[in-house]
């Protein structure tokens, strides 16, 4: 909670960023935004935090996927598709994706990245890892990440959400090797 005290319960994370809590199943349940909450961390060490997106100034409830000088947070993108016909009929175009935000230490405020194959990407990641010459270095173009950062393939196929794993394997790096 904002003001200091932890709430141990049940919580759900819904739509529009808020936290619907009870503290047993019985329980009323409660409902919290970024108002009342700075952060939810789970039993299996998933840490969600609320962060406010530079450009569009909004308050997200995000997951941090990279704790450190530079933080590397993740927010799944669900596409429901549309539905062809009747009901049981395939549905069409379904997927997901996960979009991914940097943010300094101790920022309230993060940015989002693009694809790493986009030129911004490089730009954005960039300025937010200026203050490293041989970090600035290795991601100079696309040509030097593909060769300093492997792009390794999906472990499971079970794994349906697009990701790249190069950009963990950055901010990884960047947090490791640049004071």
């Amino acid at each position: 909670m904002r003001d200091g005290s932890d709430l141990r319960g049940l919580l759900k994370l819904s739509s529009g960023n808020k936290i619907k809590f009870k503290k047993t199943k019985k329980d009323k349940k409660q409902t919290f935004d970024y108002k009342e909450v700075s952060r939810v961390k789970f039993l299996f060490e998933e840490e969600f935090l609320y962060k406010i997106n530079i450009k569009s100034k909004r308050h997200l409830l995000i997951k941090r996927v990279v704790k450190g000088k530079l933080n590397l947070y993740s927010l799944i993108s669900y596409n429901p598709g549309l539905l062809m016909g009747n009901p049981g009929s395939p549905v069409i175009g379904a997927s997901s994706q996960t979009i991914y935000y940097v943010g300094k230490e101790n920022s309230d405020y993060i940015e989002v990245l693009p694809s790493i194959d986009k030129k911004k990407f490089i730009k954005i990641l960039s300025k937010q890892t200026s203050d490293c010459q041989e970090f600035l270095n290795m991601i100079k173009d696309k040509e030097n990440i593909e060769y300093f950062f492997e792009k390794k393939e999906s472990e499971s196929e079970r794994d349906f959400i697009k990701k790249d794993s190069r950009i963990e394997q950055m901010i990884n790096y960047y947090n490791s090797h640049c004071n």
